[in-house]
């Protein structure tokens, strides 16, 4: 039971965490490129964002190992930090993706996800961060 309390919401956090991930990543980088003078009409947005999303796999399983890292830690925090309980899946969530950012960023010298090279694409990547954490809250509660 506790397999599927933790295993299942922690896979369908991670994929939703994905989407939301690399949905803005794209408009971060759509919106850059219009204001360098580089704009993609908006017709052309969805092929963009699917070839984004099709693009970046090894981002969600990056993203796979940040957040069982990450869960895993708030969940122990949890126990010790009564009042981090009812936040801590999704800072952790937050925090696990700016970590692992800033980390490929020290290993490459650059974030291979271009849009977290700037300060709004590295913000959109801790809110899809921060939603991961409450879509797994959310369903390990229901469990």
């Amino acid at each position: 039971m506790k397999l599927i309390r933790n295993i299942i919401p922690w896979l369908i956090a991670s994929g939703l965490g994905y989407v939301v991930a690399s949905l803005l990543s794209s408009y971060a980088v759509l919106r850059s490129q219009a204001a360098l003078g580089y704009p993609v009409p908006v017709g052309d947005w969805p092929l963009t964002m699917w070839r984004d999303f099709t693009g970046l796999w090894a981002y969600l399983l990056i993203l796979l190992v940040t957040f069982a890292v990450a869960f895993l830690v708030a969940g122990g925090l949890k126990l010790v930090l009564k009042l981090l309980a009812p936040v801590a899946y999704p800072i952790a969530g937050g925090v696990g993706v700016a970590v692992t950012l800033w980390l490929m960023g020290q290993q490459f010298g650059t974030i291979p996800i271009t849009s977290a090279n700037s300060t709004l694409g590295m913000g959109f990547q801790i809110v899809a961060g921060v939603f991961a954490g409450l879509v797994f809250e959310r369903l390990r509660s229901k469990h």
